[in-house]
């Protein structure tokens, strides 16, 4: 069961009025996941309840962080004397200057009582409603309390809830798939996607086609595509923790160079089309933050000590541990539908889903990835024959280079674990994408 923000709020301030140490910081995460499959090879619907109590302590210029399940009093206050002797015996790094007293933008509704209260056994219904016996599918969703207070009056406290829906139309190669994610389950539109689903389902009167041994074709990316490699490529890329350990494309020359000038795009934490989230683990306030403009790289993205340490402007997206990541990624849309970007790769092929993508070098952005839902495209941009799933490997920074046509109508897929963030891009037309395989056959 979860708390509310105001029963943890009151937690807090308790241990905060107990805490022996100098400065105390509490992030308390409480989430609920739920997802129901339908069809093919879905998991059993079900549900699970995980919370994550951070508690961190400065003493003397020392800081120490200790982390629990427990919303017990007396295992919170154990966590603070673990923190107090961690900040003894092995310092973590310093903390960056207090977070300001204002709240900040306030920014699209967060929390959707009709995504809070679906069921498992609701979730599987709905689908088995959407998909009848010609797909499969699954739903996930998470209801979250997130809340961030020191002991210098900072509070900082969401109810958010999102989802996020995967549908298959079919079962043969270049089957129809579509996606979306949403803080809302009207946002979701799972009528909407089950027919862009349904509309990409190749006809029984297409025979299944192969791609020419070293074919660099022109490729249309569909948005849920994109969106996913947006996902990754702005991740790995803007890491700022990478990039002060000189471990990243941006720190390894990456900033130097000029992508298609087609692609604007900005970590937007604020904006309703993706999952919004208005401050980040230490509390900031998020706002914008270029990651290109016109193609060229912005700054990496800091939390405040960070920032500190390597020169750079705080920009807000501490996620803990370590971490800061830009995890609301927006593409800016283009003007053309995806008929016409399609129209102008004739005879290339269309890529309706990519897997997660598996980054191997993160310097170069080396990744690999099976491009699913394949299909030719034909006369007038038409979808064609369907092609078995491909394999990719090459550089992300090569591949948001060959952009040459950018789409009007954006997909939203989750990105960082599910509620945390989303990544928002529309459909991409590439003027060639070598580095394609087809895939042995399943044994």
């Amino acid at each position: 069961m979860l708390h509310s923000t105001e029963e943890i709020l009151t937690r807090i301030e308790r241990l905060l009025t107990d805490s022996p140490a100098a400065r105390t910081s509490v992030v308390w995460c409480e989430e609920r996941a739920g997802s129901a499959g339908h069809g093919g090879r879905a998991r059993p619907p079900g549900q699970t309840f995980s919370r994550t109590v951070v508690v961190g302590v400065e003493e003397a210029g020392r800081t120490g962080t200790c982390a629990v399940a427990s919303d017990d009093p007396a295992f919170l206050l154990m966590a603070v004397r673990e923190a107090l002797a961690a900040a003894r015996l092995d310092p973590g790094p310093p903390w960056g200057p207090p977070p300001p007293s204002e709240a900040g933008e306030e920014g699209p509704p967060l929390h959707d009582p009709g995504l809070a209260a679906l069921t498992p056994e609701a979730a599987a219904k709905r689908l088995a409603g959407l998909l009848e016996k010609r797909g499969s599918g699954q739903l996930s969703w998470w209801e979250t309390r997130l809340v961030v207070a020191d002991s210098r009056g900072l509070r900082r406290a969401a109810a958010l809830t999102a989802g996020a829906l995967e549908l298959r139309w079919g079962r043969r190669a270049g089957a129809g798939h579509a996606a979306h994610a949403a803080r809302s389950l009207a946002g979701l539109d799972p009528e909407g996607v089950a027919a862009r689903a349904r509309s990409r389902h190749p006809g029984a009167d297409l025979e299944e086609g192969g791609l020419a041994p070293g074919e660099a074709p022109a490729v249309v990316l569909a948005g849920e595509a994109a969106a996913r490699l947006l996902a990754a490529f702005s991740a790995a890329a803007f890491d700022g923790h990478a990039y002060a350990a000189g471990d990243s494309w941006l720190a390894r020359g990456g900033g130097e160079l000029l992508l298609s000038p087609l692609l604007d795009v900005e970590d937007d934490p604020l904006s309703a089309a993706g999952l919004p989230l208005p401050f980040d683990f230490e509390g900031r306030p998020k706002g914008r933050h270029p990651l290109l403009v016109r193609g060229r790289p912005g700054p990496p993205v800091t939390d405040a000590g960070l920032a500190a340490r390597i020169g750079q402007a705080e920009t807000a997206h501490a996620l803990g541990g370590g971490a800061a990541l830009p995890l609301h990624p927006r593409l800016a849309p283009g003007e053309e539908s995806e008929e016409e970007l399609r129209r102008a790769a004739e005879g290339g092929i269309w890529i309706g889903e990519v897997g997660p993508p598996e980054l191997f070098d993160r310097v170069r952005l080396g990744t690999r990835l099976v491009a699913r839902g394949v299909r030719r495209i034909g006369p007038g941009g038409a979808l064609a024959d369907p092609l078995a799933d491909l394999g990719w490997e090459g550089e992300l920074g090569e591949l948001f280079g060959a952009v040459a046509g950018v789409g009007r109508e954006s997909v939203c897929r989750p990105a960082g674990g599910g509620w945390l963030g989303g990544a928002v891009a529309p459909a991409l037309r590439l003027s060639r994408l070598a580095g394609l395989y087809p895939l042995a056959p399943r044994g």
